[in-house]
């Protein structure tokens, strides 16, 4: 739930909206048969400091203390975070400022576990090759949609396991990553581009949705005009060379 204030309100108006949605939520979801779980649950607070022009997130702002409905059908308060602390939302790891500190080093840690079984493992070169696409890949994929990660933090991730994965299936770990990243019809070993894969999906996701006018493609239509806006700039956001 997002809950927005004008210019003229400070943080504890708004996060007295905030609290009045979330009654409304909270008793829109018991009618329809579920409820909220208050350990599944928190916010940030969001505010701006600006100096000389240049804006940074504000910290510190306080405890508006929101509260729901837990199990016992006694109000609970919910845990607040800072904009740059992540919490684990449907598998990711997200942050309110957009960080992905604590993503990449929960997927290094997938992938330092991944490389620390395989090594001792006892696996055939096809047993490794599977598990290095089925299993760790798959993993590791899941969560690129909601991420903006940067190719030096994708070499960073996928480290252990190309080193681990490598010569397990019979391949020089020091081969070059334009074979092991290249498609099989064009001798390459196949092996997802995290970086990439990362691409494809934000590409996949505006043209499906956009195209489908769902809820999602409306909320992505919304952000990039504003962008536009924030940015200054006309035409199509995408045709700019930044």
């Amino acid at each position: 739930i997002i809950q927005s204030g004008l210019s003229t309100d400070d943080y504890w108006d708004v996060a007295e909206r905030l609290q009045e949605a979330l009654l409304w939520w909270e008793n829109g979801s018991r009618a329809s048969g579920g409820a909220l779980v208050p350990k599944k649950s928190w916010y940030s607070l969001v505010d701006f400091v600006w100096t000389d022009g240049e804006w940074r997130y504000g910290t510190n702002m306080g405890d508006a203390e929101i509260k729901v409905m837990n199990a016992e059908g006694s109000r609970e308060k919910l845990e607040i975070l800072e904009v740059d602390e992540a919490k684990r939302m449907l598998g990711v790891f997200l942050a309110v400022d957009g960080n992905n500190k604590t993503q990449v080093e929960e997927m290094r840690k997938v992938a330092d576990l991944w490389y620390e079984k395989v090594r001792v493992g006892h696996l055939t070169r096809y047993d490794a090759w599977m598990a290095l696409n089925s299993t760790v890949m798959k993993t590791l994929e899941y969560p690129l949609l909601g991420l903006t990660l940067t190719e030096k933090e994708c070499k960073k991730i996928m480290a252990p396991i190309l080193k681990g994965g490598l010569p397990k299936i019979g391949m020089c770990r020091t081969l070059p990553r334009k074979i092991v990243y290249g498609s099989l019809k064009n001798q390459g070993m196949g092996i997802h581009n995290l970086f990439t894969t990362q691409g494809i999906l934000h590409i996949q996701t505006l043209l499906d949705h956009i195209w489908r006018d769902t809820e999602t493609g409306k909320l992505i239509r919304t952000s990039i005009e504003c962008v536009k806006m924030e940015v200054g700039i006309l035409g199509s956001l995408f045709g700019h060379n930044f």
